[in-house]
């Protein structure tokens, strides 16, 4: 009997918080409700009634709108509430290209036929790792320790350019020079160095390990693309 009240009282709690993150939602975004509801409402109708939503082809043959075409419709108007309401665009539409996926309406080449290559989903995947690194404060709990107290700008553009060489071999350059000034200028300002004698050569290093490697730059990930399509 104990755990019955338990549950029920569980239950209760559980649709107490429902109910008032719907009550929340109603009152911060009263419009795009209303025109959620209307819209869905609409194509619900339409659904009960599809001799409504036929046209005759070419062919002299009923093109009518089946269920796949109601879910495209009902995503793309929850995709452009979230983008009215400043959800991120670029998120939205990889959140419901995925959903279209997983729902089986488009297959894996026709939600990426929008990028002109392959090459670029790496490049993006790329930038997500660097900003993790980035997040985590990974590269300057690797670099601070080889950078060190340098003798002279000799002493520390070698301390500096070597790391910078080797992790731009593995990672886009051009996150790795984001990530690095910062902690190129926090390390010259206690090393008492000029952070001009330090930013072209983080430049020219970064560069140079992207050279290394297919991963190592944009440049080499597209041009590879490029040759991937001319084989």
């Amino acid at each position: 009997h104990g755990s019955a009240e338990f549950a029920g009282d569980a239950e209760a709690a559980c649709c107490g918080r429902l109910w008032a993150a719907v009550m929340q939602v109603l009152r911060l975004y009263p419009v795009s409700v209303g025109v959620a509801i209307t819209g869905w409402g609409a194509m619900i109708g339409l659904s009960l009634a599809p001799e409504a939503t036929c046209v005759t082809g070419p062919d002299s043959v009923d093109e009518c709108l089946h269920s796949a075409s109601y879910l495209v419709l009902s995503f793309l108007l929850g995709a452009l509430l979230l983008m009215v309401n400043d959800a991120a665009p670029d998120l939205v539409m990889l959140a419901f290209s995925v959903l279209l996926v997983l729902s089986r309406v488009i297959t894996d080449s026709e939600a990426w036929a929008g990028c002109s290559s392959t090459s670029v989903l790496s490049i993006a995947a790329l930038f997500v790792v660097a900003r993790a690194l980035e997040e985590t404060r990974t590269v300057e709990t690797i670099m601070s320790p080889l950078l060190g107290r340098p003798s002279g700008n000799g002493s520390a553009l070698v301390r500096m350019c070597v790391p910078v060489t080797v992790f731009s071999a593995f990672l886009n350059n051009t996150p790795i020079v984001a990530m690095m000034i910062p902690v190129c200028e926090g390390w010259a300002a206690e090393a008492g160095l000029s952070i001009k004698i330090l930013l072209m050569p983080l430049s020219f290093a970064s560069m140079l390990g992207g050279m290394c490697t297919l991963i190592g730059t944009s440049t080499n990930l597209v041009i590879q693309g490029v040759l991937s399509e001319a084989v």
